[in-house]
């Protein structure tokens, strides 16, 4: 479970719905300008800073990647997000995988659920 700085409920569902999108992807990575395009769909903005229960949700980006919860690098022009180290260690598998299932309703089937996992834990499907 996220350690207590990051316990918040409003900033425990973001860092887990990042994380949940992110894994959907098929290398576990995100660019920034798709978080952002997917953020605004439910109503966050990288421009404000005035979010009800997140506040400036740009600093509180920069502040997860800083506490290792997620890795931000450059690829060419774009900036990359991946979940990183920390919130490995401290969120369990099973309860990222469950998030995403409440997120879509359902229970993802068997091999869906072994490909989430080992994208989870950074494992391309090639090595295996």
């Amino acid at each position: 479970h996220l350690r207590p700085e990051e316990t918040e409920p409003a900033v425990k569902g973001f860092t887990m719905a990042f994380a949940a999108m992110m894994l959907l992807n098929p290398d576990g990575k995100m660019t920034e300008e798709n978080a952002w395009s997917k953020f605004q769909k439910l109503g966050v903005s990288s421009q404000s800073d005035t979010h009800p229960q997140l506040g400036n949700v740009k600093a509180l980006m920069d502040r997860l990647v800083k506490q290792m919860y997620f890795e931000k690098e450059r690829l060419g022009d774009a900036s990359v997000f991946k979940i990183g180290p920390r919130f490995r260690a401290e969120v369990d598998d099973d309860d990222l995988i469950k998030t995403v299932e409440k997120v879509y309703g359902s229970s993802i089937e068997r091999s869906s659920r072994g490909d989430l996992m080992m994208r989870l834990r950074g494992v391309d499907e090639e090595e295996c």
